[in-house]
């Protein structure tokens, strides 16, 4: 700090008395803060008190990740011989600490120390003494690779540097505690130990819970137990007692189990069970545990009201057949009650460290003992309360103090007697560690060792209790998983049974065998440490690690070649040589071994591959898939390919073998290069139907100079093929139309890039993709390009998609509409304006009632409609509705809906009516109805304007108006088939580009000549198991790939089988294919239904045989299904819907008169003329010919018809009803001259 010696111990001595230097004292009297640590805080103090601001002179921040070899705490991180920053845990990377500082330009030291203890790391790894300037840990040669440095600490050796994370995990921040919790009766009867209340002794250990009694209220009540722990493992109740703790006579029974049910097999159940409760780490290095009403501490979430760890606990057996007689649900406080009453018992045990501290806060009872004796008293009923115990006095007035190093029990006992609330807080420097259900055992087996794993099972008992002669054991082998990481290897490794770089033998699920030695003479995998972690398949959160030391010896190493393989070296710097000069341009990179000695192994063969910056693809070929990883050929080389995709600047290439060396290549540049990008690209729907049409794209350069588009890929709700069918517009600017990308999208009044509708997004903003290749040619050089995902702009306004009507309970109209996208909030505001509707009635369009309310989500919304007057017009089926064209409707792009944006037919249910005249008068018979034998004849009335009267009067008969559409049903019908089509397509089809990962190998083949290769060129000898006489078999030629199952020995073929199964796994890769975009249009989904090859999932999905068959036959297809989702056409054939009807007529006194039955279809042709039902529109009138059964014309009177009428699609029933009508008729005098009448 820039502050002199004189001035700083003048201000120091001014300070002594100072709040600032009490706090500087308080801080130190933990052992948080080292001695230099304390005196760094001192001078920042200082600093403050003289309003001076210090910094080390830096360069540039470093975050600085520390694997720590301890597994109790966290690390204080020191640079320059000071404590700089206490390590926080670094998210997702557990075992992992960090701290981000400002970073010296030159001279980066650090060292690292225990929060709570006195290791250290420094260059020379665990110690227990603070290391000098000269062991510190140099970090400039990583800090010039990554922001982010990564310091590996070991138990045993110096600590690794990397400059990216080596892929081991530790010990999580976050451990579960098992608690054996006991229920008890709180009861609803009142405080008190009266008869009947809470407290009442016939309640036994019952009673001291919810009665009130031993309240402390805001203290606590100290000296309710003996301070040595009983002999079985719980508090004793103390004698003597105090006087005024009531109603707590029970103490000693507290924790112990009470059985309280039983099933019916004669089983016995206890009022004990388990739960879990977390402690984490906390940024000071403290380990937490809080479940209060306050806060709830990470792992503990779902008590999200306080500790109420028993609120699930109604029943004592897992079949929930035996209830809990202790359960009550009481008052909560935030989310409900809770069953109040219980008691808690954590244990566990611990390494005694100097300096260990442990504080509580909470509510009610709690006595915490260490090595058995109390050591915080938080005794009776009270609100919260804190208790705190440094560890470092326990017994110093008894000198019987705790011993470093030596492991001890901890018990915490946690009490819950009243209502109100319940709250918990631990806090310590404590590592506890509780019974773990797995260890290994292990014993020397030649040059190796063997382990053997064990799994611990508790019988007929609770896990979470460990009560002395509560638990029987059951110790048998455990069933695991193994996973490899560290080294060089490229991530965590999952080994099945078998043997692993030679070394690593996995025998069983439950046995291993580690030999170093054998891994070194195979070069099977590269110096350095690695850990086996083995975890129980029974249960995953029991695990453990074996870590394996690989010494140093000689591996081969990396070199980067230039492209005549001549080495540049293992470790290059841009200063030196650049990869290639642009971005968006695809480069060569050739590899190789560096020394001349090196030999390709299984272990040594595949390199991996890795930069620092994420912009920056690596792919197998020019064009090629992306990889991660190359294998290297029978002499070392191999060449990959590397593409920015993005200007990117300090950028490091790391190749690395898990039996090879690490190489890199740092300071890689690729910059912004010389053609045209895209400014801004936008799709447009220049006729409304709801398709983008044209795409419109703007670049910052010109493209008819130094640069050529030779092509482009956009993808606007699906993906199109790569076309170079653009034209170029004031040299800057392309146009790209339907027209003349897909020529078949575009017939009508339908046109598009795509046979979908698409219009933009749900939720946010939709914004397409465009790929862009270019050739750029400059003073005789040529480079080509490839720049991928230029965002589209959404210039396409919403449409109308669906339209469905229906009724609620209470008679109102509803209308459902879905939406192409989601319109914005604003135009949800002004739904009454929102829509234009055609709606005939009486031969004209009317203006539907607006609607009272809005609601749906995204892209629907529902409208409700209540009429207001009797002649109110509400919309119905077959009514048309449409956005409106003035502007209301905007996308969440502000694209308003097209002024010729589609019209939709209204679906839903559609109502039968049907109408009467009052009286008729009979006398003409212009029509020749009444001269016709058929009693009933059914009319077709085109003028929709005419009701039921006026059509009698007209006719001159009686009859019944039937106001129903059979036209409806077969659209409605053909509607529903083509939602569940549009719904199956949505599903299928690809609407981004995207990349298809791929594992891929070598085959088995290929293996064996890899492994004949080898022999032949002495990379494989009799060291790897072979006889001699096979050796020299395929050395002299003998023996090959095709004959040595004939002549080799059986014990020679098996390991020839067992390297050439390696080889396969050694080649095993992960590529990352680059799909050309287009992969599944609707177009192929259409093709593949014509091909009948999806008759099976769409008839799963809802899609109508019909609607299948209709495409079959090509009468629907991806250009005209818009024609049926409108309701213009339909699948649904005139022949397969019937109105059937049957009128039977009968005198005001119930004399039958006559009857007649009919049907009448959609294709009928004496109706319907030869267009049928879609296109002559009408109701239908059931004229009466006012005659009987016999003939005789009926008189003047009042009659009854009982109306009968099945609507009947694919002989199925729709509709049935029977309706009885009141028909008045009058006879005009001698105006018909019958001989017979009525």
């Amino acid at each position: 700090m820039a502050i002199e010696s004189k001035q700083v111990l003048s201000v120091e001595d001014t300070l002594q008395s100072s709040p600032f230097f009490c706090v500087i004292l308080y801080a130190s009297r933990f052992r948080f803060i080292p001695k230099k640590g304390v005196g760094m805080l001192k001078k920042y103090v200082l600093g403050l008190f003289l309003g001076i601001t210090a910094a080390f002179a830096s360069g540039q921040q470093k975050t600085i990740a520390f694997f720590t070899p301890w597994s109790n705490t966290n690390a204080v991180l020191y640079m320059g011989g000071d404590s700089v920053a206490t390590m926080t845990s670094l998210e997702n990377y557990c075992g992992w600490f960090k701290a981000t500082v400002d970073a010296p330009e030159s001279d980066f030291k650090v060292y690292f120390k225990q929060t709570v203890g006195f290791n250290y790391v420094g260059a020379e790894g665990l110690v227990s003494t603070e290391p000098t300037m000269a062991t510190e840990i140099a970090l400039d040669s990583v800090m010039a690779l990554s922001d982010t440095i990564w310091v590996q600490g070991y138990k045993t050796d110096v600590p690794a540097l990397f400059s990216k994370y080596p892929g081991v995990l530790g010990d999580c921040p976050l451990k579960k505690i098992p608690v054996t919790v006991y229920d008890w009766l709180h009861g609803t009867k009142g405080d008190g130990d009266g008869s009947g209340k809470n407290g009442d002794p016939a309640n036994g250990v019952s009673a001291d819970f919810g009665s009130g009694g031993c309240s402390g209220k805001s203290k606590a009540v100290t000296g309710m137990v003996e301070y040595n722990l009983g002999p079985n493992g719980v508090p004793v109740r103390a004698n003597p007692f105090p006087e005024n703790c009531k109603i707590t006579d029970h103490l000693d029974s507290w924790f112990l189990p009470q059985v309280i049910g039983m099933d019916t097999a004669g089983n016995e159940y206890t009022n004990m069970t388990c739960r879990d409760l977390y402690v984490s780490l906390d940024d000071d290095g403290f380990w937490l545990a809080e479940v209060s009403k306050d806060r709830i501490s990470e792992g503990n979430e779902k008590n999200s009201d306080g500790m109420f760890l028993l609120d699930d606990f109604e029943y004592l057996d897992d079949a929930k057949t035996v209830p809990n007689p202790y359960f009550d649900q009481l008052k909560g406080t935030k989310i409900g009650k809770h069953n109040f009453g219980y008691t808690a018992k954590i244990q566990a045990t611990f390494e005694y460290v100097p300096g260990q501290y442990f504080d509580f806060y909470g509510d009610d009872d709690v006595w915490v003992f260490i090595d058995n004796r109390l050591a915080v008293d938080i005794g009776g009923q009270h609100a919260q309360v804190a208790g705190a115990v440094d560890l470092d006095t326990i017994g110093q007035n008894t000198g019987n103090k705790l011993v470093p190093g030596k492991t001890y029990d901890f018990h915490i006992f946690y009490v819950e007697r009243h209502t109100g609330s319940s709250n918990f807080r631990m806090r310590t420097s404590i590592d506890l560690h509780v019974d773990a259900s797995i260890f290994l055992t292990s014993d020397n087996r030649n040059e190796g060792k063997r382990f053997e794993i064990w799994q611990i099972n508790k019988k007929n008992k609770l896990s979470c209790n460990y009560d002395a002669n509560s638990t029987e054991l059951d110790t048998i082998g455990g069933v695991s998983t193994f996973t490899l990481t560290g080294g060089n290897l490229a991530g965590p490794e999952i080994l099945d049974v078998g043997t692993h770089y030679e070394g690593i033998v996995i025998t069983s699920d439950s046995t291993f065998y580690i030999d170093s030695a054998a891994i070194v003479s195979n070069v099977a995998l590269a110096p350095g440490h690695y850990f086996l972690e083995i975890t129980l398949k029974a249960d995953p959160s029991q695990k453990t690690k074996v870590e394996i030391t690989v010494p140093s010896y000689a591996v081969p190493s990396v070199a980067f070649m230039k492209t005549d393989w001549t080495i540049l070296g293992k470790n290059v710097s841009g200063d030196t040589a650049q990869i290639g000069e642009w971005a968006y341009a695809t480069y060569q990179v050739n590899i190789a071994f560096f020394e001349e000695w090196a030999k390709v192994n299984n272990y040594n063969r595949k390199i991996n591959l890795s930069f620092s910056d994420v912009n920056i693809d690596i792919l197998d070929t020019v064009d090629g898939n992306k990889i991660n990883a190359v294998n290297l050929d029978a002499n070392g080389k191999a060449t990959f390919f590397v593409r920015a995709n993005a200007p990117v600047s300090g950028v490091t290439l790391t190749a690395k073998g898990a039996a090879a060396g690490v190489s890199v290549w740092t300071d890689l540049v690729f910059a912004a290069p010389p053609v045209p990008r895209v400014s801004n690209a936008i799709a447009i729907d220049r006729n409304g139907d709801g398709r983008a049409d044209s795409l419109y794209v703007h670049f910052d350069k010109s493209l008819k100079q130094k640069s050529k588009l030779d092509s482009i890929q956009f993808t606007f709700g699906e993906s199109f093929n790569t076309t170079s069918k653009f034209t170029i517009v004031n040299e800057n600017d392309i146009v790209i139309t339907a027209e003349n990308l897909t020529p078949q999208n575009c017939s009508g009044d339908v046109c598009g890039f795509g046979s979908k509708v698409f219009t933009g997004g749900t939720s946010d903003v939709y914004v397409g993709s465009l790929n862009n290749w270019f050739t750029y040619e400059d003073k005789g050089k040529t480079g080509r390009f490839y720049m991928e995902n230029e965002p589209i702009a959404d210039g396409v306004g919403p449409v109308i998609l669906t339209a469905v009507k229906s009724k609620n309970n209470n008679g109102n109209v509803m209308l459902l509409l879905t939406f192409s996208e989601t319109v914005s909030d604003e135009s949800k505001k002004n739904f009454v304006q929102m829509f234009d509707f055609l709606c005939v009635r009486s031969g004209e369009n009317r203006t539907p009632e607006n609607p009272m309310l809005q609601g749906g989500t995204d892209k629907t919304m529902l409208l409700i409609y209540e009429a207001t007057a009797k002649d109110a017009v509400l919309p119905t089926s077959g009514d048309r509705v449409r956005f409106t064209v003035d502007g209301i409707v905007t996308d969440l792009a502000q694209n308003k809906a097209h002024k010729e944006n589609p019209w939709v037919v209204i679906a839903g249910d559609q109502e039968l009516s049907l109408e009467s005249p009052n009286v008729v008068l009979i006398g003409e018979d212009p029509y020749d109805i009444i001269k016709k034998d058929s009693v009933t004849q059914a009319l077709l009335i085109p003028n929709t304007a005419q009701n039921a009267q006026e059509i009698g009067d007209s006719l001159g008969v009686q009859g019944s108006l039937v106001d129903f559409d059979v036209s409806k049903i077969m659209i409605e019908q053909t509607q529903t088939a083509v939602n569940h089509l549009d719904a199956f397509i949505e599903s299928r089809i690809d609407n981004t580009v995207h990349y298809d990962t791929t594992v891929t190998s070598i085959s088995e083949e290929e293996a064996l000549v890899q492994l004949f290769n080898d022999i032949r060129t002495v990379v494989v000898d009799t060291s790897y198991g072979f006889s001699e006489e096979t050796v020299n078999g395929i050395l002299d030629g003998a023996i090959n790939e095709g004959n040595y199952k004939l002549i080799v020995r059986p014990e020679d073929q098996a390991l020839i089988a067992t390297m050439v199964e390696a080889n396969v796994d050694a080649s095993r890769d992960t590529t990352i294919a680059i799909d050309e975009i287009l992969s599944v249009t609707q177009t192929d989904l259409f093709d593949a239904i014509r091909q009948g090859k999806m008759d099976r999932e769409l008839l799963q999905a809802g899609v109508s045989q019909e609607l299948i068959d209709a495409i079959k036959n090509g009468d629907v297809n991806e250009f005209n299904i818009g024609e049926y989702r409108s309701g213009e056409k339909t699948v649904i054939s005139g022949d397969d819907v019937e109105l059937y009807y049957h009128t039977r007529y009968f005198s005001h006194l119930g004399e039958f008169v006559g009857d007649y039955s009919s049907s009448i279809k959609c294709s009928d042709r004496d109706l319907y003329g030869e267009e049928g039902c879609l296109k002559t529109k009408g109701r239908i009138f059931l004229a009466w010919n006012m005659r009987s059964n016999n003939g005789r014309l009926v008189g003047t009177g009042v009659y009854i018809e009982r109306l009968e009428i099945k609507v009947i699609v694919n002989g199925k029933k729709n509709i049935h009803q029977v309706r009885d009508k009141l028909m008045g008729v009058r006879r005009k005098g001698g105006a018909l001259s019958h001989k017979n009448s009525l």
